[in-house]
């Protein structure tokens, strides 16, 4: 009667190389998606960064426009031949004015 010694020590090793490639897959995934967020971090952090930018250059736009609607005068229309709008007439509605509807069907 011979008896296998060897199986269980096949079978162990075998079990030991499943664990460790499990085990190394779940590092290199950990390591992966920890790296992901920090490039996350590092893209928001300069999304941001545009973000204001882009308003400081809105707002300097805004200014240099304001500043060039106060500039323009009656004369400098004038020489361009367009000529002043004549008085607005506003209407307005005043609140004591009672409204009736009818419904006919």
């Amino acid at each position: 009667m011979t008896q296998k010694l060897t199986t269980p020590y096949h079978q162990t090793q075998r079990l030991f190389f499943v664990a460790l490639s499990i085990f190394l897959i779940l590092f290199g995934l950990y390591v992966y998606f920890i790296s992901a967020s920090v490039v996350h971090v590092i893209a928001r952090k300069e999304v941001d960064r545009e973000i204001t930018y882009l308003h400081s250059h809105i707002s300097d736009l805004e200014s240099s426009y304001i500043d060039a609607k106060q500039a323009i005068g009656e004369d400098t229309i004038g020489q361009y031949g367009f000529v002043p709008a004549p008085k607005k007439v506003y209407v307005v509605k005043a609140p004591d004015n009672l409204v009736l509807l009818t419904h006919e069907n």
